[in-house]
């Protein structure tokens, strides 16, 4: 047993998963650091609408790259659930989806260093790499949940947020002007996003590792019925009917979810494309300080965050949350 962790907040831990605790915190930090800082490479909301928008203007090719993230990290839980949980340990599928999604990017990489400069090429080999990480990025944050909660006790979770978040984030302060000079250089697309993307693969490569070092305990696997897809849509309807809890946490992630794609800036990107090398130049400085400003943000959230949780818990932060949430619009066009 961990004797500088008090015994109570190893509750619900098994012995073997308790004697590994203090291991595991430190690589389940290691492991969401180095993934928060290759996200940095490729971040949702500058990185990618600014590679695509580098190949296209029209609005309608930019609008597939949320729905291509969206529908590839909704799906695999659907279909992964049953397997996962049967598992006696996660750690072996964890490896194998980190791997296809850091070889995603490496792939892009190669491709974009090879000096392919067909635009159309390019957007369909980009967006069926892009499906293929996403796809493995939903299983692995259902493989990670899992892994959380048999490794890490609740009381816990909390400052392993607030220790790895700010790290991550804070690795902006370097990333964010290497990231404005490299997509500032003039005509240097498309081997300017290969050292991006290459950047984003060493990290996630990093991460792969971190993983493997997990010491996971066996769990005795499920001898239930093996339940289909049906099943598991029946057993989530008959939730929300009868578990308040999952009801509201549901409508959450719900109305979340749709208020997202009211923030259209990918289509803001694209009214504002311009083939001018000078306009790429300066468009890549504005995304790399920008997501300087945007990860310094995060990161003191995260902070502060993971430590209310473990003194507070999950509900009051979370209500606080939703509120400014909701304010933001309000605030934005004042």
């Amino acid at each position: 047993m961990n004797r500088s962790v008090p015994d109570s907040d190893l509750d619900g831990l098994p012995e073997p998963a308790a004697r590994a605790f203090k291991h595991n915190f430190r690589i389940m930090a290691l492991y969401q650091i180095f993934m928060r800082m290759g996200w940095i490479y490729k971040t949702e909301s500058t990185v990618i609408p600014g590679f695509v928008t580098a190949l296209t203007s029209n609005p309608l090719w930019i609008s597939i790259t949320p729905i291509i993230s969206r529908l590839a990290q909704f799906l695999p839980p659907f279909l992964f659930l049953d397997p996962v949980q049967r598992a006696e340990r996660q750690k072996p599928l964890l490896l194998i989806v980190l791997g296809g999604f850091a070889a995603a990017w490496g792939v892009l990489a190669l491709l974009l260093w090879s000096g392919l400069r067909r635009p159309e090429l390019l957007l369909t080999l980009f967006f069926l790499l892009y499906g293929i990480g996403w796809l493995c990025v939903g299983v692995e944050r259902l493989l990670m949940r899992v892994l959380t909660g048999r490794l890490i006790p609740i009381r816990r979770r909390g400052r392993l947020f607030a220790v790895a978040g700010p790290f991550g984030s804070f690795s902006v302060l370097l990333s964010g002007p290497v990231i404005a000079h490299i997509l500032g250089q003039q005509e240097a697309f498309p081997q300017n996003f290969a050292i991006v993307f290459g950047l984003a693969f060493f990290f996630f490569g990093i991460t792969w590792l971190c993983a493997l070092l997990l010491r996971e305990p066996p769990y005795p696997p499920e001898t239930a019925e093996r339940r289909s897809l049906k099943k598991l849509a029946s057993d989530g309807c008959r939730l929300l009917r009868e578990d308040s809890n999952f009801r509201r946490i549901f409508a959450v992630e719900a109305i979340r979810s749709l208020a997202i794609y009211l923030f259209s800036y990918y289509v803001a990107y694209a009214r504002t494309w311009s083939a001018d090398p000078t306009f790429h130049a300066e468009f890549g400085r504005v995304l790399g300080w920008g997501l300087t400003l945007q990860n310094l943000v995060i990161g003191s959230l995260s902070l502060v965050l993971g430590l209310l949780v473990d003194w507070k818990g999950n509900r009051v932060v979370l209500r606080t949350l939703c509120t400014i949430s909701a304010l933001v619009p309000l605030f934005s066009r004042c």
